[in-house]
């Protein structure tokens, strides 16, 4: 028997080469392996054993990257680094998640020039901000959100998850509701 989401056995491979030790390797993990982002599965494993150095194509990625080792892995990342990088609005960074999750090609290409742009005014590198812009436009349709994630691989759990194993945040921020909806009712407690 398998655990949703973690049977097939590619996934299978990809986990033994892993060996995930937190909550947050696996969900990103069961975001990864898609058409598209699986490419970047063998990199998120090197850099998780400290094979590859993890490097952000601009300093400011760090903090919103570092749970996966400097891989753009949800589409909440890319929001939040719009804000940072090029002064998006929340409503501007949360249509570009729209047309992200949508695949609407000509809306993201319409956004580009102003994240080229706003990444030239705080005096960023044109050639990353250009490279960032471009990398999230091409894998626009198969990046997920992650609390979605967190509740794919919630939902295939067995009963009595570890509680060390639980994340009580994402990104800095407490997910009561994940928990209060989708653990308690299973008796998975943090």
């Amino acid at each position: 028997m398998g655990t949703f989401q973690f049977e097939s056995p590619g996934m299978q491979k990809y986990l033994r080469e892993l060996h995930p030790s937190t909550f947050e390797d696996l969900i990103a993990m069961n975001a990864l392996y898609r058409p598209g982002p699986m490419e970047y599965i063998p990199q998120f494993i090197k850099r998780k054993h400290g094979e590859e150095p993890i490097t952000h194509d601009l300093p400011c990625m760090e903090k919103y990257l570092k749970d996966t080792y400097g891989i753009t892995v949800y589409q909440e990342q890319v929001m939040l680094l719009s804000r940072e990088i090029a002064d998006f609005t929340r409503g501007e960074s949360d249509n570009l998640r729209k047309a992200m999750g949508k695949k609407l090609i000509d809306k993201l290409n319409h956004m580009y020039p102003k994240f080229v742009a706003g990444g030239n005014a705080h005096g960023y590198d044109p050639r990353c901000s250009r490279k960032s812009g471009k990398d999230w436009t091409a894998f626009a349709s198969l990046r997920l959100q992650q609390e979605p994630c967190h509740l794919l691989f919630v939902g295939g759990l067995p009963n009595g998850l570890p509680q060390s194993q639980f994340p009580g945040t994402i990104h800095g921020r407490r997910h009561e509701s994940l928990h209060r909806q989708h653990c308690r009712p299973h008796q998975i407690s943090r």
